[in-house]
């Protein structure tokens, strides 16, 4: 949360990957392993370039059965390089298939090869990231080749009936008040600005809002899906786009005939255990980093946390400065990647100084991070959080004694949360579906977005998945990492799992 207009970008969007795609991520292996096949590659149909399914391969939910005939024809258009663009209407109501529809937002990137597998579906998480970029990405050429990649921009996220409330002065106004107040009046102004952003989201959006749940979107992926005429897809989810994943396989686990998870959020989680998570894996980061450099005493001071503590000190006393949360943004920011983290000290030594530009650059790497408001959309309904002001305030203050540097800050960015115009409807648990194929899942042992150890727990979960334990500091691994690309490749082209214990 950010007290200056400096900053346009909230605290809270720890989940969002798309900063991860950006940079490179050091990668070992042992090229002696010997992944393990467990399915080979679906036949291709020449006529229509989709994977077929395998014959134990059977219909499931309500989603529509293409199997007997030709999907209706989709009025695709230019809308970038290579890029070709789609409105594709779905049922309004999930529960009601012949009901009223809606249009989502569809980009296609072609297969440039002539052996075309099929679909791979693809989410940059957030939530609240538009697709486009990322399906626009530097995949590996095995990839491009044998895939139409596909984004779908969920309901109130890029060109899907984008939520309006999204420019409301009340996310600015909430992002300029302080997130840990220390008196009674500054308690209410924040409570009245989170508060705010609620009623505008209301106001503006209600239709869209009851809709913006990953079981919604879950359904409109399904429906794409069978408007491409394709039985199955693949899937790769980045982030919280790994959620996304993870809730399809669940629903319709025979339609899913390859799942890439990485960055990976375990749905075991509820709001605040994921938020916390992530406070006390960058404080830890911080830790790392202060160790390290007393240790080796090449950075630009030895002592990291304590330079940390003076600087929020000065930039908390001064009124006329950005405020403390450029601080802590900037210290997020740089726990994406391992260049980051190791520019923090001098970042540091020179906001000591009194020079700021450093360290409002680096909090500046999140300008591309997903927008607040359908990011609040949509992990307000999908992650259980307290309901009631005082409560979600419990935790903020709760958290504030595990997590001191960070913790309050990143809970009460997701205040609006206790206020939501639509309840939660989440149930944390694991998902392990029968019937779904083995899944990939990649985690960074330096991820403090997404900590390794749930994608360990997911990776325990899901029946006959393969972890890939990734040693670097960073967000996400697949799109910067040559080992890892690798693996992912065997898998995704020929449904290659790699063995048991398996390292980048």
């Amino acid at each position: 949360m950010t007290p200056s207009p400096h900053r346009r970008r909230a605290v809270g969007a720890l989940v969002a990957a798309t900063a991860a795609l950006l940079g490179s991520a050091a990668c070992t292996t042992d090229d002696t392993a010997s992944p393990t096949v467990v399915s080979s590659r679906p036949a291709t149909s020449a006529a229509t370039g989709t994977a077929m399914p395998d014959d134990t391969a059977a219909s499931a939910g309500t989603a529509p059965d293409t199997a007997d005939g030709p999907a209706d024809p989709i009025d695709w258009s230019a809308c970038g390089t290579g890029l070709t663009c789609a409105q594709i209407a779905v049922p309004a109501d999930p529960a009601d298939p012949d009901g009223p529809t809606v249009e989502v937002a569809v980009t296609r990137r072609a297969a440039t090869g002539a052996d075309v597998i099929g679909p791979l579906f693809v989410n940059p998480g957030g939530p609240g990231a538009a697709t486009r970029d990322l399906v626009a990405a530097d995949w590996p050429s095995e990839v491009e080749a044998h895939f139409d990649i596909i984004g779908v921009d969920p309901r109130g996220v890029g060109a899907s009936m984008p939520l309006r409330c999204g420019d409301d002065p009340a996310i600015d106004a909430f992002r300029e008040v302080d997130a840990e107040p220390t008196t009674d009046a500054g308690r209410a102004e924040l409570v009245d600005a989170a508060a705010a952003i609620a009623d505008a989201c209301g106001r503006t959006d209600a239709e869209t809002l009851a809709t913006t749940t990953t079981a919604v979107h879950v359904a409109d992926l399904d429906a794409v899906r069978a408007a491409l005429g394709s039985e199955q897809l693949s899937f790769a989810g980045f982030s919280y786009g790994t959620a996304i994943g993870q809730a399809y396989a669940a629903a319709h686990p025979d339609r899913v005939r390859a799942l890439l998870l990485d960055g990976v959020i375990d749905p075991e989680l509820d709001l605040i255990d994921l938020l916390e998570g992530q406070a006390l894996a960058i404080e830890a980061a911080l830790d790392e980093l202060d160790a390290r450099c007393r240790t080796a005493g090449a950075c630009a001071t030895t002592d990291v946390v304590g330079t940390w503590d003076r600087v929020e000190a000065a930039l908390t006393a001064d009124p006329a400065g950005p405020g403390p949360a450029v601080l802590r943004l900037a210290t997020i920011a740089a726990t994406y990647s391992s260049s980051g983290i190791d520019q923090l000290p001098e970042v540091l030594v020179a906001a000591e100084r009194g020079e700021l530009g450093p360290l409002e650059r680096l909090a500046d790497r999140y300008v591309s991070l997903a927008d607040y408001a359908p990011y609040a959309a949509y992990v307000c309904r999908d992650l259980p959080h307290p309901d009631t002001v005082d409560g979600y305030l419990d935790e903020v203050a709760r958290v504030g004694t595990t997590a001191p540097r960070l913790g309050p800050a990143v809970i009460a960015e997701l205040l609006p949360c206790a206020t939501w115009p639509e309840p939660s409807v989440g149930a944390p648990g694991p998902i392990a579906p029968d019937g779904l194929a083995p899944a990939l899942v990649i985690g960074n042992t330096g991820d403090r977005a997404t900590p390794l150890a749930w994608a360990q727990a997911v990776a325990a979960d899901l029946p006959g998945a393969a972890l890939i334990t990734v040693d670097t500091e960073g967000h996400t691994a697949l799109l910067r990492s040559a080992c890892v690309q690798r693996f992912a490749v065997a898998y995704l082209v020929d449904g290659t799992v790699p063995p048991a214990g398996t390292t980048c």
